[in-house]
């Protein structure tokens, strides 16, 4: 079986990252993202996003399955190598199966690298050997499974995955233990980092681009991190797929990468109106509750005060 990796005439990935490879949920679901009690499958598609039928009259290479290789990091750090499988015309990742077990609760992430062999993909008149690689992050939970204690959003092993894009503020990570990785807020800032061979990436070109049709193109600062904020869609949940391609004129290497974030539709407006409502009337019990409590302090310290000048003004009569 063959992925056919689209290059469309002398369209370079450096300007547009219109051929690449992602991760998507086989269901489409993006509750599923988080709960994993259940097997779960992953599709591996390519091309341009959102994934359309493949043109055939778009000219390029094939990168055989054979040169494919799969990686799976648990929550306790462990990078294990995972096993494809065709589905009708389709490569999927079955998550967890016998041959890809999970044995701890917690974060994982799922890489994969393409070598999709050498060309001349920036149309420079010289040949890069072009490597695709795609993550995808999962949070895995168990009843009575044993939290990992050492998750991550990023491979860190250049011998697998040499550049790589992940969120800095992840929940399921250290701050909160949330089901939800692989998700972002909308109308928030969200910091990105760029890793090249285990360390920041500068001057990297990051491009977001999303179901919905909106696209934004930020380049990565000395630190190799990005900020973008997320649109909303007040229809559904967004796909957001972030893009990073780097060209290392030193050995003559082409990358790109790509990481899949979901971010959920807002909550509907009545909802929103109750979540007000029930914050105001906590907050206004809360505050009867500490006048009360004030008023009837008050009320027993002026009491005491008053028994005492009785007692006292009585003790001096006898």
């Amino acid at each position: 079986m063959l992925i056919v990796l689209m290059l469309n005439g002398s369209l370079a990935l450096a300007a547009e990252p219109c051929n690449m490879v992602w991760w998507e949920m086989k269901s489409g679901n993006v509750n599923a993202v988080a709960s994993l009690k259940r097997p779960k499958s992953l599709t591996l598609r390519w091309g341009k996003f959102p994934h359309v039928q493949q043109d055939t009259n778009l000219h390029g290479q094939s990168a055989s399955l054979d040169s494919a290789r799969t990686w799976i990091r648990n929550s306790d750090g462990i990078i294990s190598e995972a096993n494809l499988s065709p589905d009708k015309e389709a490569v999927v990742l079955d998550f967890p199966t016998k041959l890809n077990p999970t044995e701890s609760n917690g974060l994982y992430l799922v890489g994969i690298h393409i070598n999709a062999g050498v060309m001349d993909i920036d149309s420079d008149g010289t040949d890069e050997t072009v490597h695709y690689y795609a993550k995808y992050l999962i949070y895995h939970r168990k009843d009575g499974g044993i939290q990992g204690d050492r998750p991550d959003v990023f491979f860190k092993d250049p011998n697998k995955i040499a550049l790589e894009i992940g969120p800095l503020n992840t929940p399921g990570m250290e701050e909160i233990p949330s089901m939800k990785a692989g998700c972002q807020e909308a109308l928030k800032k969200h910091k990105m980092k760029v890793l090249y061979k285990g360390r920041p990436l500068a001057d990297a070109e990051v491009a977001v681009l999303t179901e919905s049709g909106w696209e934004r193109k930020e380049k990565t600062d000395s630190r190799g991190i990005v900020s973008i904020t997320p649109v909303e869609n007040e229809e559904k949940e967004n796909k957001f797929l972030y893009v990073v391609t780097h060209k290392d004129l030193s050995n003559g290497q082409y990358y790109c990468s790509s990481l899949m974030m979901y971010v959920p539709k807002p909550p509907p407006g009545w909802m929103s109106k109750a979540e007000g409502f029930v914050f105001w009337a906590v907050g206004g019990t809360a505050l009867f509750v500490v006048y009360a409590g004030w008023r009837i302090h008050r009320r027993k310290k002026r009491d005491r005060k008053t028994m005492l000048e009785f007692e006292r003004h009585k003790i001096r009569k006898d």
